[in-house]
């Protein structure tokens, strides 16, 4: 991107498994004069077949994507191109949509596009400058789902949150947090999601739905999540990091990803607290070599802040982070693999503990798995089943060992008589959680009584029956 060259993989993506990344890797490149312009921008249109790259020289280019052609030259800006937004949700019949662009002097330019798909033309037509909205250097800019055209526009000293389509409507001003550096870069991310309105139990029927926004904004150490409904922005949540914030994204609804100076990697839910941490630096790669920045921006003493936008990617429960000559991709592991992963590293008691907090739908950081706690428990079930099975045959065939080991000593006859009644302790209370009692019956009591330790489980049949 430094030398003017994007490179495009084809990826199929699915929330189970690696990117396929099989496909043919193509570049879009510039020619003449700009051939070695600094890509500082990038942003997709909804269907993923046009790319919008802002340059370092202040113009940005419409790229077909599939073609590999440029299809417009947008020289609207004196400076480098470093926001580019895709508003709007175009379709093959009717490709109009608006596209919001923002260079490191703070000028913001709105522009309609129109596309002809069986000419391959593309026109346009300006619409908004930064004078409706702000005079001041945009330090950050991210718009929400493609339909709604809400922007919040982040200077050094305040936020601002507008509809900029089809008119321009003020929403909200956000002052910048007490303790913040001067200078510091701030960053947003925006979530839409739908919220039941007068349902007060989970799967009470609902009367009402309205999408809400969820913005989480990160500055300096100081991350803040406000909701936005309808026209109306109300701060959720504060929290303070160790360290400051160079990226973030949501995850699902319910989880927020931070990048910090420190290469560290957080996972937070929406209310504050730290689900997981871990660090994305790797062999041969430190400090500034690790994640891309650029140095447009200047603070008030007019020196150079490093800037981290553009850098950081979310699909689905892949995060993507873009280096100087690098991408690192992290995923999520499924709810499904997670319990595999305890299972192979030989802890049954953490793989069947996992599993039963999944059926009660309280895992934190799972974003496969419906929000609907009966259709969690409806797609988990079967696996739980196989799983419990899994434990038992696992744990009978040690003790079978165990048993033609022993050699008639007393001692050692009686731990096993103790590890079939701790194994029937732990189906039992499996399958009570779960639910599935039948399956003692059916199923785990004719192992014990095939083991002719069937009194082994006996005991606490009474015990949770009585």
């Amino acid at each position: 991107m430094s030398r003017g060259s994007i490179f495009v993989q084809p990826s199929k993506y699915t929330a189970h498994q690696v990117d396929n990344m099989d496909g043919k890797m193509m570049s879009l490149g510039l020619q003449g004069d700009r051939t070695h312009v600094p890509v500082t921008s990038m942003c997709f249109n909804q269907q993923g077949d046009l790319l919008f790259a802002g340059y370092g020289d202040g113009h940005y280019t419409v790229w077909d994507v599939q073609k590999a052609s440029a299809l417009k030259v947008i020289t609207e800006h004196k400076a480098p191109v470093v926001h580019m937004l895709y508003l709007g949700q175009d379709t093959q019949v009717t490709r109009q949509f608006n596209v919001v662009s923002g260079d490191s002097k703070g000028v913001v330019k709105l522009i309609r596009f129109s596309v002809v798909p069986w000419l391959n033309r593309i026109s346009y037509t300006k619409s908004m400058s930064s004078s409706a909205l702000t005079t001041s250097s945009i330090s950050s800019m991210m718009g929400t789902t493609v339909d709604e055209g809400v922007v919040i526009f982040i200077t050094h000293q305040s936020a601002l949150v507008a509809k900029v389509s089809p008119t321009v409507e003020v929403y909200a001003h956000i002052p910048r947090p007490d303790g913040v550096r001067e200078g510091a870069m701030p960053y947003a991310t925006w979530r839409c999601m739908s919220q039941s309105l007068g349902s007060s139990s989970e799967n009470a029927l609902v009367e009402t739905s309205d999408k809400v926004s969820l913005l989480a904004v990160a500055w300096d150490r100081e991350v803040q999540v406000a909701k936005l409904l309808k026209s109306e922005l109300k701060v959720l949540e504060k929290w303070t990091l160790e360290y400051a914030a160079i990226g973030l994204a949501w995850l699902g609804d319910e989880m927020l990803a931070v990048l910090t100076l420190t290469a560290q990697l957080y996972l937070f839910a929406k209310d504050g607290s730290l689900i997981h941490q871990m660090s994305f630096s790797f062999d041969g790669f430190r400090g500034d070599d690790l994640i891309s920045y650029h140095i447009y921006f200047t603070n008030a003493s007019g020196n150079p802040e490093k800037a981290y936008h553009n850098s950081i990617a979310v699909r689905g429960a892949t995060i993507y982070i873009l280096g100087p000559d690098h991408l690192v991709v992290s995923r999520l592991l499924s709810w499904k693999e997670r319990i595999e992963v305890l299972q192979k590293a030989g802890d049954w008691m953490g793989a069947l503990n996992m599993a039963m907090t999944l059926y009660d739908g309280a895992s934190p950081g799972v974003i496969d798995l419906p929000k609907n706690l009966d259709d969690i428990q409806r797609i988990v079930m079967p696996y739980l089943v196989e799983l419990l099975q899994s434990y038992v045959g696992e744990v009978f065939s040690y003790i079978s060992v165990a048993c033609n080991n022993q050699n008639g000593e007393l001692d050692q006859s009686d731990e096993i008589k103790e590890q079939y009644t701790r194994v029937g302790g732990v189906a039992i209370e499996f399958c009570v959680h779960i639910r599935r009692t039948d399956i003692l019956f059916d199923d785990i009591l004719s192992k014990f009584d095939d083991a002719h330790h069937k009194g082994s489980s006996l005991f606490y049949f009474w015990y949770y029956w009585s």
